[in-house]
């Protein structure tokens, strides 16, 4: 098992919500597999670097195409001041699985500590 804060093996996806978002209905098939792209890696890293170079890999497409095709998805993310854009939405839930994952550890913790005193 990885880092409590930053191994999140999975990504909760609300179908409705992405089904009914409006920007994501005004997406091309190709935008929208580039979209998800970038959330998965957000999803992973926390964050996406304000690149084009850089997103434009992590969208799995050529830089030309993503200077075509970003400014629909780019509506999506907010920018950081650190260099870097992140998808609100994503970047609460992820935070929301960070606590739960570390909850979850700090109570198992707390009950081996417990069982093992017990048992000295």
């Amino acid at each position: 098992m990885g880092k409590i804060t930053g191994d999140l093996p999975w990504l909760p996806f609300f179908v409705k919500d992405f089904e009914t978002d409006p920007v994501v209905k005004a997406m091309t098939n190709e935008q929208v597999g580039t979209y998800l792209f970038l959330l998965i890696d957000q999803w992973k890293l926390g964050y996406l670097p304000d690149n084009e170079k850089l997103l434009a890999i992590s969208g799995r497409c050529t830089l030309a195409r993503w200077r075509k095709i970003s400014p629909q998805i780019l509506l999506k993310f907010s920018p950081k001041s650190t260099g870097k854009i992140f998808n609100k939405k994503l970047a609460r839930i992820r935070r929301e699985q960070v606590q739960r994952r570390k909850l979850a550890h700090d109570r198992a913790k707390l009950a081996a500590d417990t069982r093992w005193k017990g048992d000295a």
